[in-house]
């Protein structure tokens, strides 16, 4: 819990660890408008969907985790405006006899592979566009961080083993904290359920929910109901967490190892970014950041350190 000494906020370890994250896309002014002043009524629910992106190295180089918000009762609205789009396109590659698309998969379409193997750029960019449509009629919150491992395995080399693990572990929990701080802070007494794409890390996740709750790790824990495996292939609203997740992996790529080729920001994350309807904030570890994780991880009395590695599926030597 944040308290205040005199004038000066002494921060909790993931208050401070947050805050020497990098920001690659800011808090948005639109934050606001989605904190519309509302008559007393019943506590709600937020529904965040969670998906993860990193490039396919054997030894990745940046991992990302990000999480979709809205409300429970308006997911189902983006849901159909979001299927509907898939089932227009699919009507019209059915006329023209060609492979229909069983979802939306970030990847293949931007690299036009897998199921979008052999459509034009144009095509892509006028179904991507149509996609945009559905963010700009249905207002979410969007939080996304990113790390780079091998920095992360020399700043706590105990992670070395599986660093994709930790990596799951330490940004669900810079997440959680974001999401109380971004979103339920605009909503007093709303709670939140999450849901993440299925992996081998489903155990991970659970074990780090519950250690969060049960050592009070963030303010506001308890305000987080519960926490999820879907499959995508029954999970429509996981499709937008994958789109988002992959811009917000691009982005992070571009920090940690830019690419002198590429001018600014990609054009499909500027475009999401100018909707009125979104607000969010994409942030990355650099060098302070992880100084500040260490000091987090090492501050941490010796049973909570070894639960965490534990949720990480690292086993102590």
């Amino acid at each position: 819990m944040s308290v205040v000494a005199g004038e000066r906020k002494i921060l909790t370890p993931v208050e401070a660890l947050l805050e020497k994250t990098i920001p690659h896309v800011p808090v948005a002014q639109l934050w606001l408008k989605h904190a519309k002043e509302r008559e007393l009524q019943a506590v709600m629910v937020f529904r965040g969907y969670i998906d993860e992106s990193y490039d396919k190295d054997q030894t990745p180089k940046v991992f990302s985790l990000t999480c979709l918000v809205l409300y429970d009762n308006m997911w189902p609205w983006f849901e159909m405006a979001w299927l509907k789009v898939l089932e227009e396109k699919n009507a019209e590659l059915k006329k023209q006899n060609r492979k229909l698309l069983t979802r939306y998969h970030a990847t293949d379409c931007s690299s036009l592979q897998g199921e979008f193997k052999g459509w034009s750029v144009a095509e892509q960019i006028e179904f991507s566009q149509k996609l945009f449509k559905v963010f700009a009629n249905h207002g979410v919150h969007f939080h996304g961080f990113d790390i780079p491992l091998q920095h992360m395995v020399k700043a706590v080399p105990e992670t070395a083993p599986n660093p994709i693990g930790f990596a799951y572990v330490m940004l669900l929990i810079m997440l959680m904290d974001q999401v109380a701080k971004r979103t339920l802070s605009l909503y007093p007494g709303d709670n939140i359920t999450l849901h993440h794409d299925h992996s081998d890390y489903d155990g991970a996740l659970a074990d780090t929910f519950a250690l969060v709750r049960e050592k009070h790790l963030l303010d506001c824990a308890d305000r987080f109901l519960s926490i999820t495996p879907e499959w995508s292939n029954s999970c429509a609203m996981l499709q937008p967490a994958d789109m988002i997740a992959y811009e917000n992996f691009k982005e992070g790529m571009q920090y940690h190892y830019p690419n002198p080729k590429v001018k600014g920001r990609r054009k499909s994350l500027e475009h999401l970014l100018t909707l009125e309807s979104i607000g969010g904030r994409s942030s990355g570890f650099g060098p302070e950041a992880m100084k500040e994780l260490q000091t987090f991880v090492y501050g941490l009395d010796e049973e909570t350190r070894n639960r965490l590695f534990e949720a990480a599926r690292i086993k102590k030597k």
